[in-house]
């Protein structure tokens, strides 16, 4: 009997770890984050496993937490801001889910072969390639994606169009669903990407914040049209649009050298045509109408040959004139005109 009770219990554990899938550990906590868990609010503290259906929420900005996730727990996902995501139960790939209404995320994602990761909002996507990113969200539902290593594929799930954000760049998608081209406008060295507590303070800037969501209000959608560029990981991370043209297809300034020159070439005259010195000779000169190429590279050869042709065409002419004016004359008909030369 107490096999079949240890049998039993050995079962219901393992259906338990099954139906509550871990989908990470907390290795840090600071302020007062909860948890909500079949209902129960709980105070999130290190150590403390994420599974199905918890959900996440800070309140103020001086809550903070860091989650280690992934196979042996190496990649690391960093909650700040006031916050409100949820893990979803896993689906049949495995593949980690987390959904995120409001708040500021900073993911370094280690699992570079499985590629088992994304964030979903209201109207975005972000698929995971190997890489470590921030995606903030706010109030009304704007998302950006910041990538600082690696590349990101972000979707908008209303116009079901997708851009590949490489390193250095950002994209934006409203509430509306538009999605930006990524671009180089947002100077990610202000964005605090630290996740050690030891090395000091790891809350965002929100001046910083508010000011990335500024940079993607500005953004026209009618100049967004163009193909999907490609990655260039080795770029730095200097603002596209203080030099070089920027992401809306504008050209870029023009110099104050450049410009002297433009106005110093505006104001001489425009130069009289060049003078084309064709040959002489009318034969050749049909003979380079005819082949409409350079008459200093036509040679002696050519010229004769031309003009062979040219006299055989002649006494052909001739010939055949003669004929018509041997007929009239058998029948007593006035000759008919002769040809044009």
């Amino acid at each position: 009997m107490n096999r079949l009770n240890l049998v039993f219990t050995i079962i219901l554990a393992l259906a338990s770890v099954e139906l509550w899938a871990i989908h990470g550990r907390v290795k840090f906590a600071k302020g007062k984050p909860y948890r909500i868990r079949d209902g129960k609010q709980v105070e999130i503290k290190k150590g403390n496993d994420i599974r199905d259906g918890d959900e996440i929420i800070l309140k103020t900005k001086k809550d903070l937490v860091i989650i280690k996730f992934g196979n042996d727990y190496k990649s690391t996902m960093k909650i700040s801001e006031p916050t409100k995501i949820s893990f979803p139960k896993k689906d049949q790939q495995r593949k980690t889910s987390v959904y995120m209404d409001v708040g500021n995320v900073i993911v370094d994602y280690l699992d570079v072969k499985e590629r088992n990761f994304e964030i979903k909002t209201k109207t975005a996507a972000m698929a995971v390639r190997g890489t470590k990113w921030m995606t903030n969200v706010d109030k009304a539902g704007n998302v950006s994606t910041s990538v600082l290593r690696g590349a990101v594929s972000v979707s908008s799930l209303r116009t079901n169009r997708s851009y590949i954000v490489g390193a250095g760049q950002t994209s934006f998608v409203r509430r509306t669903g538009f999605i930006s081209r990524p671009n180089k406008r947002v100077n990610l060295q202000g964005i605090n990407w630290g996740e050690d507590p030891k090395a000091g303070d790891l809350s965002q800037n929100t001046e910083i914040l508010q000011k990335i969501d500024s940079i993607g209000k500005q953004i026209d959608p009618s100049k967004n049209i163009g193909p999907e560029p490609r990655l260039n990981p080795g770029a730095d991370s200097k603002p596209r649009s203080e030099g070089g043209g920027n992401d809306q297809g504008e050209r870029p300034p023009v110099g104050s050298q450049f410009q002297e020159k433009l106005d110093k070439f505006k104001g001489t005259p425009t130069p009289p045509p060049p003078v084309d010195k064709k040959p002489k000779s009318s034969q050749t000169q049909r003979f380079y109408n005819s082949t409409k190429v350079d008459p200093s590279k036509i040679t002696n050869q050519n010229i004769n040959r031309k003009q062979n042709i040219e006299k055989r065409a002649r006494e052909k002419k001739k010939n055949l004139y003669k004929q018509k004016v041997n007929a009239a004359t058998q029948q007593g008909l006035p000759p008919p005109p002769p040809p044009l030369p």
